[in-house]
């Protein structure tokens, strides 16, 4: 370590909501793809619809009850599903298939998102620090060209996405897959994530200490930070004897959650 005092040598990181958002919106990215093959629907009607879409199809997306399976083929099936419902609830389908894959490709081009401003400056910190730095999502493979079209994929050692693990968060499995990509201990690492159940349940379960982030600031509390410019001055902080029991539920913030 370059720091003393530092109390973690390697971090994880969730991608969508931590280190990376859609851009604009999905709505948006939806509806300018889906023009580009003469289907044109409203980006707004596509982002409210989209939200519902997810909801409804969420208890589908993964197999095993609580082990939470998946694979690269089920995680495609089950996001141009989400794709051919969001259009159609908007009220602009069904989509024929090639537009439905049209607009799920998209998401695999780097200008379909836009990384957090907080996220390169702690990355590049970290660095620093030497830190040793990683990613879990659930995702497909399509994050691969993301993270190399933003420029990102060289600050981590290892990504480990749950299409490729066969696990989904907040199963441990893929926190602990994570750690042997790595070598690292779970007792020296600490993960950064935005949903509780996923990126803070999860990794204790793996021995993972782990921290929540909360942008708008409607939760608190010592496993909390509003910014990932926080995330230095976490890593110096003991590691907690106990984990907090889970704060009320929150209303839905983000429309896409990985």
């Amino acid at each position: 370590m370059k720091e003393d005092g530092i109390r973690a040598r390697t971090v994880l990181f969730d991608a969508v909501g931590t280190l990376i958002r859609p851009y604009p919106s999905v709505g948006s990215v939806y509806s300018r793809a889906a023009a580009a093959h003469g289907v044109h629907c409203g980006a707004r009607a596509l982002d409210a619809h989209f939200r519902k879409a997810y909801r409804e199809l969420m208890p589908e997306r993964f197999a095993g009850g609580e082990l939470l399976r998946t694979s690269e083929s089920r995680e495609r099936r089950w996001w141009k599903r989400a794709v051919a419902r969001t259009f159609e609830r908007a009220g602009c389908g069904p989509l024929p298939p090639e537009v439905v894959e049209a607009v799920f490709e998209t998401f695999a081009e780097a200008d379909a998102w836009r990384p957090y401003a907080d996220a390169l400056r702690v990355l590049e910190r970290l660095g620093e620090l030497g830190v040793r730095l990683g990613v879990v999502s659930n995702f497909d493979s399509r994050l691969h060209a993301v993270l190399e079209g933003l420029n990102l994929r060289g600050r981590f050692s290892s990504v480990t996405i749950s299409s490729e693990c066969g696990f989904a968060k907040p199963s441990p499995r893929i926190f602990r897959a994570a750690l042997r990509d790595l070598g690292a201990a779970g007792e020296e690492t600490l993960f950064v994530g935005d949903r509780f159940l996923q990126d803070y349940r999860g990794p204790h379960g793996a021995g993972i200490r782990a921290c929540r982030l909360v942008r708008d600031g409607s939760r608190r509390g010592p496993h909390v930070i509003r910014s990932l410019e926080r995330l230095p001055a976490f890593l110096l902080r003991p590691r907690p004897r106990s984990m907090p029991t889970r704060p009320r539920p929150a209303a839905p913030a983000g429309p896409l959650r990985r």
